[in-house]
């Protein structure tokens, strides 16, 4: 409960500082903040996620930490400080944005494994309070970063530091959670054939990501790069913080049906979960495209007006994929135990969006969608392949499911487009938008009992539900 909750928090939280951060910094410096960023992201998952899921998914059954997590941990340290030092001494004009791309995959990648450590140990209230510690730290850094020096390596630097004082905070006041005595690990074979699936699926997905900001960078500028960014990171948090948050949630039903009822029974669940997960992000999606120009009007600084609904317009076909196949099929995999093919497809959807970003100049696209299309390109042939590798003897859909989603849709489309058309937009647009949309959708949804809804909700569906999962 408490860490849903200040997951949820921190997400808006983030949320409203990208807006913020944008608009002090700038498109030219915003893009540069956003292109470090996401490769110190990359960096951490690289050198840290492996025992995040190992200390997750291990540790509240054994003991203190064996040596080989502990030298784990201790080697990126080594290989940071050695980095730090060598662009450090070797200078240059990006210097600094460089080295606090490294600071901040360190501190943020130790930062993760004490939070797996306390999510491993059930300790709710102090994961919760690490996390509201690191979001208002950050509120209050980052900003104060931009606005002293307008300079994308001093707000990644400040990024940093706010995650260093949280953890030295967290540590003073809350005490550490401790292994059952008597219990161990499973050998680090075991634990690497269980991580190293799951560690280059998400590398190759950041990688993907990563690969979409750069091609913007060289063919359409920083300035272009900085606005494109904005639009792929508010949309991309919108699909991330809704699937995480139904993933908290949907799949402890699905591992709770396999534990008790069989193997069978937690594909069942799984082709519920589905089902779900599209009544939820579909209109989520669909509601943000239908609000975007009194979404830009309101909260989008003047100098990324018109090129950030663009971009994000385009951006939803795939990023709704992107979610699609992050929370909606990967689990189908996941229970079965075949990660494997996790990571064959996320290979493949990053090999295609590559190919598609070096053969596009050659057949002279326009820069400014070439990336939005190797999105969606890319995310429609992982979905097609997850969908094909899985049991066949389990339906992805149940029958009429689609025919009712798109009802609804279709009807919260035919009670809002109307006022995007014919009012101004602003603040009544927006929130007239809002609540009849939800209206519209939600009347209908309930009604149809869309995707099982209704039980969804009930208490008890709920009550009694596992922890969220480990690898989450």
């Amino acid at each position: 409960m408490w860490m849903s909750a200040a997951f949820l928090v921190s997400a808006l939280v983030q949320f409203g500082l990208g807006l913020l951060l944008a608009a002090m910094l700038g498109p030219v410096e915003f893009g540069l903040y956003a292109i470090g960023f996401a490769a110190a992201v990359l960096v951490q998952t690289l050198l840290f996620e492996a025992i995040r899921l190992a200390i997750t998914r291990f540790a509240g059954q054994a003991g203190p930490l064996p040596m080989v997590l502990r030298i784990g941990l201790a080697l990126p340290v080594v290989l940071a400080v050695v980095g730090l030092a060598f662009i450090l001494i070797r200078g240059g004009d990006r210097a600094f944005l460089l080295a606090a791309g490294i600071l901040t995959a360190l501190v943020a990648g130790l930062a993760e494994c004490r939070a797996a450590w306390l999510r491993a140990h059930f300790a709710e209230t102090a994961y919760a309070m690490l996390l509201l510690l690191r979001t208002g730290l950050s509120l209050l850094l980052l900003p104060s970063a931009a606005w002293l020096t307008q300079r994308a390596d001093a707000v990644l630097a400040a990024f940093a530091l706010s995650i260093l004082l949280a953890v030295v905070l967290h540590r003073a006041f809350f005490a550490e959670p401790q292994g059952k005595a008597g219990a161990d690990y499973p050998h680090p074979l075991a634990m690497l054939a269980y991580a190293v699936p799951i560690v280059g699926t998400n590398l190759a997905y950041l990688g993907l990501l990563l690969a979409l900001r750069l091609f913007m960078a060289q063919e359409a500028g920083l300035a272009e790069a900085g606005r494109f960014s904005l639009a792929l990171d508010l949309v991309g948090k919108l699909v991330m913080t809704l699937g995480t948050a139904l993933d908290l949630w949907l799949f402890q039903l699905a591992v709770r049906a396999e534990r008790e009822d069989g193997t069978r029974a937690g594909q069942q669940q799984l082709t519920r979960n589905f089902a779900q997960v599209l009544a939820l992000l579909a209109p989520a999606l669909l509601g943000l495209w239908l609000v975007l120009p009194s979404l830009e009007a309101l909260l989008v600084a003047r100098e990324f007006r018109g090129a950030f609904a663009w971009h994000a317009a385009m951006l939803i076909p795939g990023l709704a994929l992107y979610g699609i196949v992050q929370y909606a099929l990967h689990p189908f995999h996941q229970i079965a135990r075949r990660t494997a093919i996790l990571l064959v497809t996320a290979l493949a959807a990053l090999f295609v969006t590559l190919l598609i970003l070096t053969l596009a100049p050659a057949f002279r696209l326009p820069s400014v969608i070439v990336p939005a299309l190797a999105l969606v390109v890319a995310m429609a042939l992982a979905t097609a392949v997850l969908i094909g590798w899985r049991d066949r003897a389990v339906p992805i859909l149940a029958s009429g499911t689609a025919m009712q989603l798109a009802l609804a849709l279709a009807t919260m489309t035919v009670a809002v487009l109307p006022i995007r058309l014919l009012l101004e937009p602003g603040p009544v647009a927006l929130v007239a938008s809002v609540v009849i949309g939800m209206i519209a959708y939600g009347a209908l949804a309930w009604s149809l009992d869309l995707a099982g809804l209704r039980g969804l909700l009930r208490p008890e569906t709920t009550n009694g539900a596992s922890p969220p999962r480990p690898d989450a």
